[in-house]
């Protein structure tokens, strides 16, 4: 199990988690003002909380990702994981050569979702300023789980 936060002491401190050697149970991370990179293994959850910094993730197998952010990009690159939630009020997110055998969920109040030569079961984006463009490994029907308030939706499949 691997935590790590900050405190009174550590406001602007930047997190790194880099091995793609290591392999972890469980990832907990939070921080007020942190850029975090993580590529190593999760068996179980990854999450990740911070207020203002950019998210990177490649993550080769978690259970589950939860990522929350006010402000700051998120970025999850060849990963695997059951489920998916990503979370954030100002920010893009992308995802590139992911999947989920369950449900992600991508919710962002202004900024543009990404997705890439990804795929899951379900898929649900939730922008209210934003454009959406998704690369899809499966046939999808697409109806009322991918809303946007304003922005554009292009949906292109790469599937055999």
């Amino acid at each position: 199990k691997l935590l790590i936060g900050n405190n009174k002491d550590c406001d602007s401190l930047i997190s790194e988690v880099f091995s793609e050697k290591l392999k972890f149970s469980r990832v907990e991370i939070e921080g007020d003002t942190s850029d975090i990179r993580i590529d190593c293994e999760v068996e179980n959850s990854l999450e990740v909380e911070t207020d203002t910094g950019e998210v990177f993730i490649a993550s080769k197998n978690a259970a589950s990702l939860n990522i929350e952010t006010d402000t700051g990009d998120v970025l999850i690159r060849d990963s695997y994981a059951g489920g998916i939630k990503i979370v954030t009020d100002t920010g893009d997110v992308m995802l590139r050569n992911v999947v989920a055998s369950g449900k992600i969920s991508m919710e962002t109040d202004t900024g543009d979702v990404m997705i890439i030569d990804s795929d899951a079961a379900e898929i649900k984006i939730v922008t209210d300023t934003g454009d959406v463009v998704a690369t899809l490994l499966s046939q999808k029907i697409f109806g009322p789980l991918a809303q946007f308030k304003s922005g554009y939706l292009t949906h292109r499949l790469m599937y055999q």
